[in-house]
């Protein structure tokens, strides 16, 4: 005789492929929208600035045999201290730390490591993927985290955690009275002893929870104005884009948040935009249907190459990899977004035709003629090939006085440590290895470079042209050249805060690539910093220092 299945309070029993399975009745949203705006699981609203790192929901509770979850976000100010906003999403579940950071469009971190999306980490169970404009990861246990790389983040979590979850997002019991309960299981008395109750340690010492001096409202007389049809009073018109969810989604909370978020910007345009939008996601993840607000509204939504705007886009879009997608995928929902044309299909934030798509290694997609660590130890170094979709690798290591190490979300081997060669005034010359030499010629000369060639070694060269106009009495004046990357740069007093690239003339900031070469003023200095830790600071006239 079997044993009988006992499902949880929130559960019901179903037969699946001839077996009773306890399923979830329900499911539960919790939201963090624009400056920044609480929706518990329990539906209680609140506003906390807090600039910290804190847990918005994990798994607590009595019930052990829960799939273990814990999610925190890192709050940051944008240009005004009194409101704040996501700026980093981190979720650990099944033994990953999941990472979506603000403004990293079409990408996601997983363990320190960027990849691209979408993204399989384990078949069947744990999706990384773009939904419309949001980041989205998704577990079998029908946990769903979404983060639009700018401010709006929501939590969807199913009835099985009931009375099983903590942190900003409440305690999920159905009593939002209580949702205030604190890490060490009392209820604060409002927003900020919350907040910073479930602050985590995070290495920011200039972080706060207390709103950074008192926490104002907004004066009545102020919101107003903000509250009409011209403004906010869109969400709420009768007979308007967003009345068909008006049953489904309270709109008069947004109407207030949107009302307090005008004041704060002074009526700025893209403030009305971004809270009009917060309540079209809401809408949409309760399955509500939106007309076209934006043309109505003026809010124009930019989309990239090869896209189109579609109000009603799929949830889950073909992407390189429709393999890193729930099989589950819902056809009656849909969200905002910017489609793919035909023949098109997305691809780390961008839409690229079909034949384009690079390779799938391990459950992650690489652009075609990526190199990448096939490893951990750096010992396997592989290259996707555009021809057969393919991924080839081939063994090696890191050289000598070099480590295995991720930065910057990049896998490779990076300099354990690292020399400065430098000139200062006329002829004071200070090699990498301590040495020290007066030289006083006055033509083009070798300053540094790569001696040999190797693999894995970016090959450059810096030249220095001394002058000593004025005398030896007075200031030496160089010209300073790079040759890296098929470009020539050239820093000369003649060109003060600008510099010549290939021979034209070009004002900084400079920048080529994602981060390939970035040239910068810093104080008096003209820095030129590479992706792969080469470093020059010259000064305009005499003192270069060149870091490898």
């Amino acid at each position: 005789m079997s044993t009988p299945i006992q499902c949880r309070k929130k559960e019901t029993y179903k037969m699946q492929n001839g077996q009773k399975v306890c399923v979830p009745q329900t499911s539960a949203i919790c939201l963090a929208r624009g400056d920044p705006h609480y929706w518990t699981f329990d539906r209680r609203k609140y506003d906390f600035m807090g600039t910290c790192t804190y847990t918005i929901a994990k798994t607590c509770g009595p019930d052990t045999t829960l799939p273990a979850f814990h999610i925190t976000i890192k709050n940051e100010n944008r240009g005004m201290k009194r409101v704040s906003y996501v700026g980093l999403v981190t979720v650990q579940v099944y033994g990953y730390i999941i990472a979506v950071a603000r403004k990293e469009h079409g990408f996601v971190r997983v363990n320190n490591q960027r990849f691209r999306l979408p993204v399989t980490l384990i078949k069947d169970k744990l999706w990384l993927f773009q939904s419309g404009t949001f980041a989205t990861i998704e577990t079998d246990f029908a946990l769903r985290v979404s983060y639009d790389w700018n401010s709006n983040f929501a939590v969807n979590i199913s009835s099985s955690f009931f009375e099983n979850v903590c942190g900003l997002c409440g305690d999920y019991n159905g009593k939002p009275e209580d949702d205030f309960r604190t890490s060490t299981g009392s209820l604060a008395p409002g927003p900020v002893a919350f907040g910073q109750s479930w602050k985590v340690e995070d290495g920011d010492p200039l972080c706060w929870s207390d709103c950074h001096g008192e926490c104002k409202k907004a004066p009545e007389k102020n919101l107003i104005p903000y509250r009409g049809e011209t403004f906010c009073g869109w969400i709420s018109k009768k007979g308007g884009p967003f009345s068909r969810c008006h049953s489904l989604v309270e709109p008069d909370i947004f109407v207030e948040n949107c009302a307090y978020d005008l004041f704060v910007y002074e009526g700025h345009r893209e403030a009305l935009c971004q809270a009009l939008k917060s309540y079209v996601d809401a809408c949409q993840q309760e399955g509500g249907v939106v007309l076209d607000w934006r043309s109505l509204v003026g809010c124009p939504l930019p989309c990239p190459e090869n896209s189109v705007y579609n109000i009603c886009g799929s949830v889950c879009p073909a992407t390189c990899s429709n393999e890193a997608l729930p099989p589950h995928c819902s056809s009656s929902q849909c969200v905002e977004s910017c489609q793919c044309k035909e023949d098109f299909v997305m691809d780390a934030g961008k839409c690229v035709p079909r034949a384009a798509c690079g390779c799938l290694f391990e459950g992650r997609l690489l652009a075609p003629n990526e190199e990448f660590w096939g490893d951990n130890t750096c010992t396997k170094r592989c290259t996707c090939d555009p021809q057969n979709k393919e991924v080839k690798c081939r063994d090696t290591k890191c050289s000598q006085g070099e480590q295995c190490q991720v930065k910057n979300g990049i896998q490779n081997c990076y300099a354990i440590s690292y020399g400065t060669c430098s000139v200062i005034g006329h002829s004071h010359y200070h090699g990498f290895d301590g040495h020290t030499v007066n030289f006083q010629g006055t033509c083009l000369y070798r300053f540094a470079g790569l001696s040999q060639k190797k693999p894995g070694l970016v090959a450059f060269q810096i030249l220095v042209q001394n002058s000593h106009q004025g005398g030896w009495s007075g200031t030496p004046k160089r010209v300073v050249k790079i040759e890296i990357y098929n470009l020539e740069i050239t820093v000369s007093w003649a060109y003060l805060g600008r510099i010549t690239v290939n021979g034209q003339l070009t004002n900084l900031p400079y920048k080529m690539g994602p981060d390939q070469i970035i040239v910068y003023q810093k104080g008096w200095d003209t820095v030129i910093q590479t992706d792969f830790g080469l470093v020059v600071t010259f000064n305009w006239q005499s003192h270069l220092t060149v870091t490898v």
